[in-house]
């Protein structure tokens, strides 16, 4: 009664003769609250995959793939977004583009876990895991008036958290390969996106939105970090979800 949402299943499969077959499952519900002057949203999203999926078609735990990537007009292309942004190792970065988990506190880094064996494993992307993601829109507390630019920008301020965590495979001792989940990682901030509604009488394109997120609290930090709570920043093209 006070919201509204949709839930979409998408199921994929590889074609006949690819040279890396895979499957995927993937369950995504995405709402919208009102609470009075307060706007909830939410996105729960669960993915299972078998087989050997292509790193173009992984589900990765900062955010798209590059399919999706490609899928959007401005970030597509290489030079609109800073090369060094987009490069992923030990440290964190600052380029996150809605999709996948969508932890994106953790853009850029390759995410590493200690088995008990000693081996050490990356879970920046794999082919199943599951992510809950929320934003609330603080409209009621923080209000942009440009003026006579109030037509062509709207800024939107926001809470937000994210918490995910990413499956790998693991070859038992019986030889068996077997599907784990690695410990739960979640990011929290504050952020602000903002629109650009109207390009004169270039009337059939859609609002842009230049988004600037930080994620000051994280769960997990990278090994040259010392703080859990600190300023980060992110910036992305369009709304995280």
């Amino acid at each position: 009664r006070r919201g509204e949402g949709h839930v979409r299943l998408n199921l994929r499969n590889s074609g006949v003769g690819a040279a890396l077959p895979f499957s995927q499952a993937t369950l995504t519900a995405i709402n919208e609250h009102r609470l009075g002057k307060w706007g909830l949203r939410t996105r729960l999203l669960a993915q299972f995959g078998t087989g050997t999926t292509p790193r173009e078609s992984a589900l990765y735990l900062a955010g798209a793939s590059p399919e999706d990537l490609m899928g959007n007009k401005y970030v597509r292309s290489m030079g609109i977004v800073p090369y060094d942004w987009t490069t992923v190792g030990a440290t964190l970065n600052h380029f996150q583009h809605g999709g996948g988990l969508g932890l994106r506190g953790y853009a850029g880094y390759v995410a590493p876990e200690q088995l008990s064996d000693g081996t050490v494993i990356t879970t920046w992307y794999g082919n199943s895991g599951a992510a809950f993601n929320a934003e609330l829109d603080l409209d009621g507390l923080v209000r942009f008036r440009p003026g006579p630019l109030a037509r062509y920008l709207h800024l939107d301020a926001y809470l937000f958290g994210d918490v995910g965590t990413m499956g790998y495979r693991l070859v038992t001792d019986g030889g068996t390969t077997e599907l784990r989940l690695a410990p739960p990682r979640a990011d929290a901030g504050v952020g602000f996106a903002l629109s650009l509604r109207k390009f004169g009488p270039l009337t059939g394109i859609e609002p842009l939105v230049i988004r600037f997120d930080m994620p000051l609290f994280l769960s997990n930090l990278p090994a040259g970090d010392t703080e859990h709570l600190a300023f980060r920043y992110v910036i992305g093209v369009g709304r995280s979800f």
